[in-house]
């Protein structure tokens, strides 16, 4: 396997896209709970390899293998906020929602 040059830095537009992706992850499905997330990004792992493999097998386009790249990057990105934010154990209502309930004595 041929080894490119890489870059010392991520360009922030592609951080970006990292994160616009995450919002746009919250906002369909919420905040899901780590079992959720870690299929998902198993899922998305899968997503990207074939991707990869029909760029390089059936000349696919590269751009499917950076929205793949994106979409698992940003299921990461979810999973360390759910783990910096974990659901409260006083208030888990086992639905894995994070935060605290109105009646919980946590609450801000």
């Amino acid at each position: 396997m041929k080894q490119e040059e890489t870059n010392q830095s991520l360009p922030p537009t592609i951080c970006s896209a990292f994160l616009k992706q995450a919002e746009k992850n919250l906002r369909k499905w919420g905040k899901q709970d780590l079992e959720t997330l870690g299929l998902a990004i198993a899922e998305e792992t899968g997503e990207l390899c074939q991707a990869i493999l029909q760029a390089r097998d059936e000349g696919k386009e590269r751009k499917w293998i950076r929205a793949e790249a994106i979409d698992l990057a940003a299921l990461c990105i979810q999973t360390i906020n759910y783990l910096d934010n974990p659901p409260c154990a006083l208030c888990d209502r086992g639905d894995g929602q994070l935060g605290h309930s109105e009646f919980c004595p946590l609450n801000d």
